[in-house]
């Protein structure tokens, strides 16, 4: 259903890393206020990744200086990224100014850019949470600054807002907040010649149940502790084999080296795909068996389970933070202690092993996928944020 007042809004993100569910969430976000008639506007750091697809979409895409710092170059990157602050900022402003947006979005709180180029602009400018924020002295600095630039939040789950008012150490001073789960990859229709190919295409056996995690390869995804759970289950049911769907990122070259030496050994050799960056997510848990996550930090929402959902597979997964808020124990998923290697073992070895529970908490898994992340849904609540905000700053 098409709105009869368009709004006109600047998405702004420094990710557009075709791995990062932040940026797939945003392209989702930009397909769904387009076909709600309104005026989405991608500002990106460079126009790779999903800028392609939201070309391919029609969503009108501009690349901005604005970036996040480079975390991983230390003090030099954030050194590099102060000095370049201000220029990048007006920039960034001259760009608002130029498209005649309404209504800025940050998609991340890292983005603070967006939110000066917006006060610069007087736009009202809403921050996506994303992150489970901590309460150190850096993340307590970045949540106050954001609660001063934004005119609201959007979380994607409770967790986050909880974890952002702790880190603010203040009530936001009366900026309304917003929950909206983040939507899924849309309606997903499983290839039954998937279960083959895939197989076949990873030398392994047909017979094989295929376990599969999905997630770019960073220590705190839990690659490591998955390969030793998957150790373990192998020593008890040989037929099982594991399958990582994820890149290598800069700056943990070393990780992924770690876990190709650990996959080689056995009594893993052999079983353990390392699959890389892959584009063909939902055929992937299309022919797998079970989808395990098993982050070793917690995380704000957990997109990965929703693929999983939408694809009607059981999920092991980590009883912590949007994990958590996913995942009904027993229901639609199985939940175990973070860090447990044997109890995860012990929960993929249970499923596997059980083909009518498999099917049973897939089929609960996808209904409640069907009934809680549609697409569409999502963009309405986040258009009638943006009128809620316009309206207030013209308001004020």
């Amino acid at each position: 259903m098409r709105q009869m007042n368009p709004i006109r809004a600047a998405l702004v993100s420094s990710d557009t890393s075709l791995q990062s569910g932040a940026a797939h969430c945003l392209l989702r976000l930009a397909i769904g206020l387009r076909d709600l008639g309104h005026e989405p506007v991608l500002l990106l750091s460079d126009l790779t990744g999903i800028a392609v697809g939201a070309k391919q979409a029609g969503i009108e895409v501009y690349r901005m200086r604005a970036r996040r710092p480079a975390l991983r170059r230390g003090w030099r990157g954030v050194a590099e990224w102060v000095i370049n602050f201000p220029g990048s900022t007006v920039a960034l402003a001259r760009q608002l100014h130029h498209l005649r947006v309404s209504v800025v979005h940050a998609n991340e709180f890292i983005e603070l850019q967006a939110g000066v180029a917006a006060r610069l602009m007087r736009l009202p400018c809403v921050y996506h949470v994303r992150w489970l924020l901590g309460t150190s002295l850096a993340e307590r600095c970045v949540a106050r600054l954001v609660t001063m630039l934004s005119g609201g939040l959007i979380f994607v789950s409770e967790g986050s807002r909880g974890a952002f008012d702790r880190a603010a150490g203040v009530t936001r001073g009366g900026k309304p907040a917003w929950v909206i789960d983040d939507p899924g990859p849309g309606h997903v229709e499983t290839d039954p010649r998937a279960r083959d190919e895939v197989r076949m295409e990873f030398g392994l056996p047909a017979e094989s149940l295929l376990v599969l995690q999905v997630c770019k390869l960073t220590p705190d995804k839990g690659q490591d502790t998955f390969l030793e759970a998957a150790a373990r289950v192998v020593s008890r049911m040989p037929e099982a084999a594991f399958v990582i769907a994820g890149g290598e990122t800069p700056g943990h070259e070393q990780y992924a080296s770690h876990l190709a030496a650990l996959a080689s050994q056995e009594p893993l050799r052999g079983k353990v795909v390392l699959a890389g960056f892959r584009g063909d997510i939902p055929r992937l848990m299309g022919a797998a068996d079970l989808v395990v996550h098993c982050p070793s930090r917690t995380e704000a929402f957990a997109g990965a389970v929703v693929e999983a959902m939408a694809t009607g597979r059981a999920v092991v997964g980590v009883d912590m933070g949007g994990i958590a808020d996913r995942v009904e124990n027993e229901v639609t998923g199985i939940l175990v202690r973070p860090g447990d290697v044997e109890e995860l073992a012990q929960a993929i070895l249970r499923v596997l092993g059980d083909a009518d529970l498999r099917m049973r908490l897939g089929a609960a898994a996808r209904r409640k996928y069907e009934s809680r992340y549609s697409a569409a849904e999502h963009a309405a609540a986040v258009s009638g944020v943006y009128a809620h905000l316009i309206k207030t700053a013209r308001g004020a």
